[in-house]
C-alpha cells in the first residue's frame, strides 16, 4: 500500500512511507496521518510478611512473551508492518536509552524475564551499566531466537510469575545478593489515597504477553502479594495484552495483575490499536516518581494530569 503521508504519532516527523514502522528520531510509531489520534483508556479498561527496609533504589521486571505468536501482525485488522514483537523491541530499545542517562542511575535496576515454553533472566542490571549504543532492538529479536531455539514455543507464564516473584520477595527484602547485588534498598514513595497516606517501594513487575498460558498448571504466583499492609492485590504488577478480549489469555493477565491503589483498577493495558502503542512505552518509565499502576497512571504521566 502506498501513502503519501505518514508521521510519528510522538514527535510529528514526516515520513514519505513507513520505512520499519517506527520513527529513527524517537522511536515512535510511524502511521498514515490520518490515524494519528490519541486515545482515551479510561474505558478500555474494565500485607507484607516481612519489615521492608527503605533506601534509595528502584527496581522494574520486565516480562516479555517470547512465543511465536508474538510475531504475527500487531494490528491486523489494520495495513501496518509491525509484529507485536516490534513493538516490545523498539519500546525496550527507546526505555533501556533513556534509562542509561537519568540521575541515580546507580540506584535504578532492570531484570528482564523471557518466557516461552519456558523462562529465564535474560539480564539483570543497574541502569548505569546499560550501554546506550546498543541496538537493544536486536538484542530482543535475538533473545527470542534463541529462548525458541533452546527451549521450544509455548506460553509458559506460570514460571515467569515464579522467576518475577522470586526477584521481587527479594528486592523487599533489600537483599538482591542472589542476582549479584550486595547494595539494594527499596525507595520508598508517599502515596494518598483517600485520607491515608502509604508509603509504597518503586518496585514494578510488568509482563507484556498475547496469549493464554499453555504449559502446565497455571499458578499466579503473585495472588497473595502486596506493596501495601491489610491492601490485597496493590502487588505493582501491570500487564500489557495482545490478542482478543475474548480469548483466555485477556482473563489470566486480568487476574494476575495488580489492582491501582489510586483509581481502583486493575493493572492491565489491552493493545488493539496503534494508538495505544505511546502507552506500551510508558509503562517502562512506571518504575519512577510517578509510581504508577495502571493505564490512567500511564495517562496522566504521559500528559502531565
Amino acid at each position: 500500500m502506498t501513502v503519501k503521508n505518514w508521521q510519528c504519532q510522538d514527535c510529528g516527523k514526516n515520513y514519505p512511507k513507513t520505512t520499519n514502522g517506527f520513527c529513527s528520531s524517537c522511536g515512535g510509531l510511524v502511521l498514515p496521518v490520518d490515524s494519528v489520534t490519541v486515545t482515551d483508556t479510561e474505558n478500555i479498561l474494565p500485607p507484607m510478611p516481612y519489615q521492608i527496609p527503605k533506601g534509595q533504589c528502584g527496581l522494574g521486571i520486565l516480562a516479555f512473551d517470547f512465543s511465536g505468536s508474538m510475531n504475527e501482525a500487531a494490528f491486523p485488522e489494520k495495513d501496518l508492518p509491525q509484529q507485536k514483537i516490534d513493538l516490545i523491541a523498539q519500546a525496550f530499545d527507546t526505555a533501556m536509552k533513556k534509562l542509561s542517562n537519568i540521575a541515580n542511575a546507580e540506584n535504578a535496576y532492570v531484570a528482564v524475564i523471557g518466557f516461552a515454553a519456558k523462562a529465564k533472566i535474560l539480564k539483570f542490571m543497574k541502569a548505569s551499566m546499560i550501554d546506550h549504543t546498543h541496538d537493544w532492538a536486536a538484542w530482543i529479536y535475538k533473545q527470542q531466537l534463541n529462548l525458541l531455539e533452546t527451549e521450544g514455543d509455548g506460553t509458559n507464564i506460570t514460571e515467569a510469575l515464579k522467576l518475577a516473584r522470586e526477584i521481587y520477595d527479594c528486592a523487599l527484602k533489600g537483599d538482591l545478593s542472589k542476582f549479584g547485588f550486595n547494595d539494594f534498598a527499596p525507595l520508598h514513595h508517599d502515596i494518598a489515597i483517600g485520607d491515608d497516606v502509604f508509603s509504597i517501594p518503586n518496585i514494578r513487575v510488568f509482563v507484556y504477553s498475547d496469549g493464554k498460558h499453555s504449559i502446565g498448571e497455571f499458578i499466579n504466583y503473585f495472588e497473595n502479594a502486596t506493596l501495601i499492609p491489610r491492601a490485597p492485590n496493590v502487588n505493582g504488577l501491570i500487564c500489557a495484552y495482545f490478542g482478543s478480549v475474548e480469548d483466555e489469555g485477556f482473563e489470566s493477565l486480568y487476574q494476575i495483575a495488580g489492582t491501582c491503589p489510586r483509581h481502583g483498577i486493575k493493572g492491565i493495558i489491552h493493545i488493539t490499536t496503534p494508538e495505544m502503542y505511546p502507552y506500551i512505552r510508558q509503562l517502562f518509565h512506571m518504575a519512577s516518581a510517578a509510581s504508577g499502576f495502571c493505564a490512567q497512571c500511564a495517562k496522566e504521566a504521559r500528559f502531565g494530569e
